[in-house]
């Protein structure tokens, strides 16, 4: 059987999920501190105009946890939360922007997107993202 993962078509996957009263809780409690170490301007922008806020904050903190497992950032110094951005694409879907330490390691690894899911319902908040190979 052939499948896509065989020819080294994606590289790596990961998933992760969250309450969303955890990251609620850490917004009422650090609110400066926690915002601006996690997310970037646009994320917390996009976030503040929706309904929901710690709803989607929370899947896009599950989001960026995903997205390091898929790209196996965990313990490689540099790697910061802000260098993983979850942007809105013009057809509403979301995106991930890779920036500074993140962006040069998944160049590294032959990266060249990844792709993103993000849901959140009954207090959780999920993400599944799938790094893809260049070529």
């Amino acid at each position: 059987m052939n499948t896509d993962a065989d020819t080294g078509f994606v590289f790596g996957i990961g998933t992760d999920l969250i309450k969303i009263s955890r990251i609620d809780k850490l917004i009422q409690k650090y609110p400066q501190r926690f915002l601006s170490r996690v997310f970037t301007a646009g994320e917390i922008e996009f976030c503040r105009a929706r309904l929901n806020v710690a709803a989607g904050l929370a899947a896009r903190f599950a989001a960026k946890e995903a997205v390091r497992k898929a790209l196996s950032t965990d313990g490689v110094k540099g790697c910061s939360w802000r260098d993983i951005e979850i942007i809105s694409r013009p057809d509403g879907k979301p995106a991930v922007k890779l920036h500074n330490k993140t962006a040069a390691l998944a160049v590294q690894q032959g990266v060249g997107h990844v792709l993103i899911s993000l849901s959140h319902e009954k207090g959780l908040a999920l993400a599944f993202a799938m790094a893809i190979r260049r070529g």
